[in-house]
């Protein structure tokens, strides 16, 4: 996909052996460059996994604003 660009698709569906047919179009814009030049920091970067840490993300720089992001994890207890 190209940066700062309308995409429009089309969905036709057919049902009942072509007895009954339908459409939507949906327009997709995407955003402009990726957000460059910042650093993922994990404060403090070495302590066991009990400890609270801070994730900043300072000094991003993107043409769309405001830049948001978010930070999670997951948990995955396998069984079996």
């Amino acid at each position: 996909l190209q940066e700062s660009t309308i995409y429009k698709i089309r969905l036709v569906m057919t049902v009942g052996g072509g007895l009954v047919e339908g459409y939507t179009d949906v327009s997709l814009e995407t955003a402009g460059l990726p957000p460059r030049s910042g650093t993922l920091l994990c404060v403090p970067l070495n302590a066991t996994m009990d400890t609270a840490r801070v994730l900043s993300a300072p000094d991003w720089v993107a043409n769309d604003l405001p830049l948001t992001y978010q930070f999670g994890y997951m948990y995955y207890l396998g069984i079996g």
